[in-house]
């Protein structure tokens, strides 16, 4: 009867402290175990944030080496005068930019010419590849490059004869490559932002700005209708006009060509945003 009080003595001291130390254990591990998650948490988010802040530096980097090549834009000469490229090359017409010249030469030959929107933060040299994948990842220089660079559909003719000839570029969050292309969805910004300049090694171009669209990737009337047959182009002009969320009528005509800039957008899953000119010589 004694050894039984004992042990219940003894039970009843010991069963509660074993029940403490447990719990205290429990709680230990639970608590390191959430801050191993919380670290893991914060060098993870730490990694990204590098990566991010990397890929931009990386971007304006090559931005800022490519500045060298940048054409200056040289008014065509009067009605009757014979145009000159400025260079003792023996070339007189059409006009040439040497700096898209020495970066085919130099920087890379995939180099098709420059590209810019006034207002924008778009003012960049452009690649063709053999594919539409190549310069999503790829710097001007061809090397891994998350931010990618400014390409044309590797369907279209570098010297814009087709009747929509495609550029594509990334929506950026730091307003780099074609971000800031979404500008033109507001009225007043896309009423006072007319034109852009395309500069190719023998010539320019003029960009007439007159739609702003948001599409699907799929869009069989963009990114389908590169070499739409000139019977065929009225619908497209309409198919723009209805769908379009700015647009200014320029008249267009079956024998007019089309420039198409286009990037991401998230009002819906694929979405792409497009801004679309008519290209004009000169």
């Amino acid at each position: 009867m004694y050894n039984a009080l004992v042990a219940a003595m003894l039970a009843s001291i010991i069963l509660p402290a074993c029940l403490v130390w447990r719990c205290c254990f429990i709680g230990r591990v639970l608590r390191i175990a959430i801050a191993i998650v919380l670290l893991a948490c914060i060098v993870i988010s730490t990694i990204k944030i590098l990566d991010i802040t990397g890929m931009y530096s990386q971007e304006e980097a090559i931005r800022k080496d490519m500045l060298i090549y940048k054409p200056e834009f040289i008014p065509l000469p009067p009605e009757g005068v014979q145009p000159s490229n400025g260079l003792d090359n023996g070339l007189s017409a059409p006009l040439a930019n040497q700096g898209v010249v020495d970066a085919q030469n130099i920087a890379n030959s995939d180099i098709v010419g420059w590209l810019t929107i006034p207002n924008t933060a778009v003012d960049y040299l452009f690649v063709q590849a053999e594919d539409n994948d190549f310069y999503l990842s790829r710097d001007l220089y061809r090397q891994r490059a998350s931010a990618g660079s400014i390409f044309m559909d590797y369907r279209n003719s570098k010297d814009f004869t087709d009747f929509n000839t495609i550029l594509y570029g990334h929506h950026m969050k730091n307003g780099s490559m074609f971000q800031s292309l979404r500008k033109f969805r507001g009225r007043d910004f896309f009423n006072a932002n007319l034109t852009g300049t395309i500069f190719l090694a023998h010539g320019n171009y003029t960009l007439q700005i007159f739609a702003y669209m948001v599409v699907q990737a799929d869009d069989s009337e963009i990114y389908n209708g590169l070499d739409t047959p000139q019977t065929e182009r009225e619908g497209f002009f309409s198919y723009v006009k209805a769908n379009a969320e700015q647009y200014r009528d320029l008249g267009l005509t079956h024998e007019d060509r089309v420039v198409t800039l286009s990037s991401c957008s998230y009002e819906f899953s694929d979405a792409r945003m497009v801004l679309l000119a008519r290209l004009v010589t000169g």
